[in-house]
């Protein structure tokens, strides 16, 4: 048992190098990736609830802060995944 974890360690060990070198050109032990701890994932229905809800917000003349805040809250994430979503809701002019 001990030697099939072994080979199953040294293999994806042996993966992994092969990616970094492949795709990860440079000093990949100082490499930092942004946002990893985002969760990029929505359903459809939270998006759709989510534009509404913003939309509506701006109406009621909340700021941007103030509904990043209001909907982390409601939609219980964090505020940076909230801030990913109007970034992206914006860029396709789906939010005000």
């Amino acid at each position: 048992m001990q030697a099939q974890l072994d080979q199953q360690l040294k293999s994806e060990n042996i993966a992994i190098s092969w990616l970094e070198r492949s795709f990860m050109a440079g000093d990949t032990r100082s490499l930092y990736v942004a946002g990893e701890d985002i969760n990029f994932q929505w359903s459809i229905h939270e998006v759709m609830e989510f534009d509404e809800r913003w939309k509506k917000g701006i109406k009621r003349g909340k700021t941007s802060p103030q509904l990043i805040a209001e909907l982390a809250e409601y939609f219980g994430r964090q505020p940076e995944d909230i801030v990913i979503l109007v970034i992206d809701r914006g860029m396709k002019g789906k939010i005000g």
